[in-house]
């Protein structure tokens, strides 16, 4: 049997030495790259924060193109995010209107002003029930937008629709609402 010639002693301090050196080059680079944006006029502050708020399922999938007529969309902290929608009436014949309400607060409770929502199907299959997608809506001055539809000749059944927003670091975040057509 063959023996290694190597130390066992020495290969710890190696070791030691090559993970200081990735922590160091690590911290450089990152330090590097700050002082270059910071000299284009980016100003990194803050944390970031990858949990979803309670109520609020967020996901993070390419964000859909808003409508001409939104110029602003509002982003706001993943943090203190929370969107609540509402259909009325929840059963409808087609021919009939109902309206689907959507309400963006902050943690606190604060409504959100001027957030770029979307109503959009949740699944093919409910894509019939809207006649452009995304439709969108902007909140007002107490937080809520809303969208005034027509149900058009579709089969009865469960219609699955999804109001989403767009926070900060590309989160979307989203509520669905469930329409039932009656024949």
């Amino acid at each position: 049997m063959q023996q290694s010639s190597a130390r066992p002693g020495i290969r710890t301090p190696i070791v030691l030495l090559v993970l200081a050196l990735f922590a160091v080059t690590g911290l450089g680079a990152g330090m590097l790259v700050r002082t270059a944006l910071a000299g284009i006029g980016v100003h990194l502050t803050g944390t970031a924060t990858t949990s979803a708020p309670v109520g609020s399922p967020a996901t993070h999938p390419a964000t859909p193109s808003p409508s001409p007529s939104v110029t602003v969309p509002a982003e706001l902290a993943p943090s203190g995010f929370k969107l609540s929608a509402s259909a009325s009436p929840r059963v409808v014949a087609p021919g009939q209107s109902l309206v689907v309400t959507v309400a963006a607060t902050a943690g606190n409770g604060a409504p959100q002003p001027g957030v770029a929502c979307y109503l959009d199907a949740a699944d093919p299959s409910s894509a019939g029930l809207l006649p452009v997608e995304p439709s969108t809506a902007v909140t007002s001055s107490d937080g809520s937008a809303s969208w005034t539809l027509t149900v058009p000749q579709v089969a009865a059944g469960s219609y699955s629709l999804r109001v989403h927003a767009n926070g900060q670091h590309g989160w979307e975040y989203h509520v669905f609402v469930t329409i039932t057509v009656r024949a």
